[in-house]
């Protein structure tokens, strides 16, 4: 019996494996998309913060 065991045993070691290679790709593009995200509203907040630096400057 510990023949087909050790049998099923390989393909649920490669079915995680590749589960596990998943999480960590996903996890990795929303780690990505995070920073991403968060990059384009601190250059808006910086832009917002420029154009009203030079607006006082022109009162």
């Amino acid at each position: 019996m510990p023949y087909v065991l050790d049998k099923v045993k390989v393909p649920n070691d490669a079915i995680r494996g590749e589960l596990e290679m998943d999480v960590e790709r996903d996890l990795d593009e929303e780690i990505k998309d995070g920073i991403y995200h968060l990059a384009l509203q601190l250059h808006r907040l910086y832009q917002h913060q420029k154009e009203r630096n030079d607006k006082k400057l022109l009162e």
